[in-house]
């Protein structure tokens, strides 16, 4: 599901942020990133929740759909959801399934 950084050459790193640039422009994700290692967007996520939320301050009690079963979901989601709070952390850092949602860690 991922590649460690530490078992990557400075190439490698630099190609999978090149890929995620093409892929977030591909999908008009404008506000979100990545801060973790590579995931392949096409890969299945291990969720079971429906639905994304986050533990940041900026919460309130809201949520954004999953809409399918891959990775690239999880983001579009993340995506969603970042533009429903207007909060000023936008890199994706982790997620944790908490009963029927998958809590987010957004960084700055």
């Amino acid at each position: 599901m991922s590649v460690s950084s530490n078992d990557t050459d400075d190439s490698e790193i630099s190609a999978d942020s090149w890929e995620l640039e093409r892929i977030a422009k591909k999908h008009k994700i404008r506000e979100t990133m990545w801060c973790t290692d590579f995931v392949e967007m096409a890969s299945p996520h291990p969720f079971t929740a429906m639905y994304i939320t986050s533990h940041c301050r900026c919460n309130g009690d809201r949520a954004a759909l999953i809409r399918g079963p891959t990775w690239l979901h999880i983001w579009k989601a993340v995506e969603s959801y970042y533009k429903k709070v207007g909060c000023d952390h936008r890199f994706i850092e982790g997620f944790e399934q908490k009963g029927g949602y998958v809590e987010v860690s957004l960084g700055s």
